[in-house]
């Protein structure tokens, strides 16, 4: 659900830095490593640390795709693509 919601009408989450990145990083880090973690636990559930630590994977996965928005800063603007750069400015963006 959250791939299709990334790139498909209406919702196209990629346009928006925040909602985009987040939807990447929740399934491509965070759901990976909670249903790994579930497998090696032979079907159960993972203790909380571990899915918190899942969590933290998908927010860090969050950065590293925002970390890559800046060196297409002025196509997305071009484009209607709200990355974080073109929200809050390159230095803003960096802090965060």
């Amino acid at each position: 659900a959250l791939a299709w919601a990334y790139s498909a009408p209406p919702a196209r989450l990629k346009r928006n830095g925040w909602w985009g990145n987040l939807a990447c990083g929740l399934s491509y880090e965070s759901l990976a490593w909670a249903t790994g973690a579930a497998v090696a636990l032979g079907g159960a559930r993972p203790p909380a640390a571990v899915l918190a630590l899942a969590l933290l994977y998908g927010l860090g996965a969050h950065g590293i795709m925002t970390l890559n928005d800046f060196k297409s800063v002025a196509g997305d603007r071009l484009c209607g693509v709200r990355s974080l750069p073109v929200q809050l400015g390159a230095d803003r963006a960096a802090r965060v």
